[in-house]
């Protein structure tokens, strides 16, 4: 993703938009459902 953010920002002539889609619609999604069990409960 840190890789990702860098092409974004310096080098967005090169950004791949079918790249930047299964980012935000698959992987992202995949990283939050990792992530939440790690995170305190929220009341």
């Amino acid at each position: 993703m840190a890789g990702m953010r860098d092409i974004l920002i310096h080098a967005y002539e090169r950004v791949d938009i079918s790249e930047v889609w299964t980012a935000a619609t698959v992987s992202i999604p995949e990283v939050i459902l990792k992530l939440e069990p790690l995170t305190p409960a929220t009341e």
